[in-house]
């Protein structure tokens, strides 16, 4: 079920990719159904956030399967707005699945290891190619990696109770933090939230390196993603060391 549902979503991307599924209202529509019908047959949700009031609610299945869509498509359309430079994305769920695979090694949290070391080589291997420029993901590659991740981070929330799931949703923060500032400035300039916006962090940061010449023009596109993934690391890095401590988490956040 889940390899078909990650094959569907390939398929969504591809048609943006080509150019046959331009609509993103219809785009989001189609995420939607695909994923509450997917969580639903997978039993995969969010059960838990440490707010009483929430959790709660979170115990009515229907509500916690709705929040868990939600959060879902908020991480593929916020990984499909980083997905603007090279070696951004890729580099960012890298990070990710690194730190994740680290604290299994020394037996802190438990998981699948195999299927994920794999995924980890695959990310390293399309990164090294991002790298040289040799291949994009688009939207199929982003949706792709961001839905396998975000099942999975979740199925790992569930499997070790004792990680504050705040430490989850650090691991994800970026993508999300790009739609929610890229809404106030929609909302501020009375924009659709559907339209296009050219102030995302990386945008800027590529903008400003073009207009220096500290930096050869044809290899700004990788050095912005470099740029922003080197601060990730850093706060990654330290909200791995405190992953079961959930109001550094939230400081973090």
């Amino acid at each position: 079920e889940f390899k078909f549902l990650c094959f569907v979503v390939y398929l969504i991307g591809i048609s943006s990719d080509k150019k046959y599924l331009s609509s993103p209202n219809l785009r989001l529509l189609l995420q939607t159904i695909l994923i509450l019908f997917s969580l639903y047959l997978l039993d995969i949700k969010i059960i838990e956030t440490r707010i009483d009031l929430l959790d709660k609610l979170l115990k009515f299945d229907l509500i916690s399967i709705i929040f868990t869509a939600f959060c879902i498509l908020i991480l593929i359309n916020g990984s499909n707005f980083i997905d603007g430079n090279n070696c951004l994305s890729i580099g960012y769920y890298f990070l990710i699945f690194l730190i994740i695979i680290y604290l299994n090694y020394n037996n802190l949290i438990i998981f699948e290891i195999e299927k994920n070391l794999f995924f980890l080589i695959l990310l390293f291997i399309l990164l090294i190619f991002n790298l040289l420029k040799k291949l994009y993901l688009g939207d199929s590659g982003i949706y792709l990696i961001s839905i396998y991740s975000g099942f999975t981070l979740i199925d790992i929330f569930k499997s070790n109770f004792y990680i504050s799931p705040y430490f989850i949703a650090v691991l994800l923060w970026y993508p999300a933090f790009e739609i929610l500032f890229s809404l106030i400035r929609k909302f501020k300039n009375k924009f659709s939230p559907m339209d296009p916006d050219t102030m995302h962090l990386h945008q800027l940061i590529f903008f400003y390196l073009n207009k220096t010449k500290n930096f050869k023009k044809n290899w700004n596109n990788s050095i912005t993603g470099l740029i922003i993934n080197s601060y990730n690391v850093v706060i990654l890095l330290f909200a791995s060391i405190y992953y079961y401590y959930t109001k550094l988490q939230i400081v973090i956040l």
